[in-house]
């Protein structure tokens, strides 16, 4: 269903970039019609006939003006879409802090980009709290892991009593069930 959603934008955007063009194309040949009657009416030339090259230069003239009011149309359509692709390159290297200003000439492109907007912040968040976690998660286990260390070294002391030996082991093995605890995801630590 999305698939067919996003066909129908693709394809609004391109119709609408063809109707567009089209018409620019259409008033640019009747500009150059309407000039060439207006010569012709003027009677600027002694036998009433526009020569054929004033005839081509008019229609280049015209076509020339099309082209650059194109260009404009289609700067306003895809210099957007060229600027969330390069954001979007920046996102890919792993910069979820590009944003990008929800302006455009048509609604769809306008769209695109506020959803890239969510979609980086989004992103920006899962980043913090995969950081935060990964942090949180590494200090919580250094003292334990500190602990049975100290208490396991202390247990190779050959001359220790046993009264200490087996209060050093019960440390050791509060602090492995404390580890148990923070890598079972429960919710009580000892």
């Amino acid at each position: 269903m999305k698939k067919k959603k996003k066909e129908k934008v693709s394809l609004r955007l391109t119709i609408l970039f063809t109707v567009i063009v089209s018409l620019i194309m259409a008033a640019s040949i009747l500009l150059a019609g309407i000039i060439m009657i207006i010569i012709n009416f003027t009677n600027i030339f002694e036998d009433g006939n526009i020569p054929l090259f004033i005839a081509i230069y008019i229609v280049i003239i015209c076509m020339f003006f099309a082209g650059i009011a194109t260009k404009i149309i289609s700067d306003k359509i895809f210099v957007p879409m060229i600027k969330l692709n390069e954001s979007m390159k920046r996102v890919a290297g792993g910069d979820f802090t590009v944003r990008m200003n929800e302006t455009g000439m048509f609604r769809e492109v306008r769209e695109m980009i506020h959803n890239f907007n969510i979609m980086t912040k989004e992103l920006g968040s899962n980043k913090i709290i995969h950081t935060d976690f990964t942090r949180n998660v590494s200090h919580e286990m250094k003292t334990p892991l500190s602990t049975i260390e100290g208490y396991a070294t202390l247990l190779q002391d050959p001359n220790i009593s046993y009264e200490n030996r087996a209060e050093y082991a019960a440390k050791i093995i509060q602090n492995t069930k404390r580890l148990s605890a923070l890598t079972g995801d429960r919710k009580s630590v000892v």
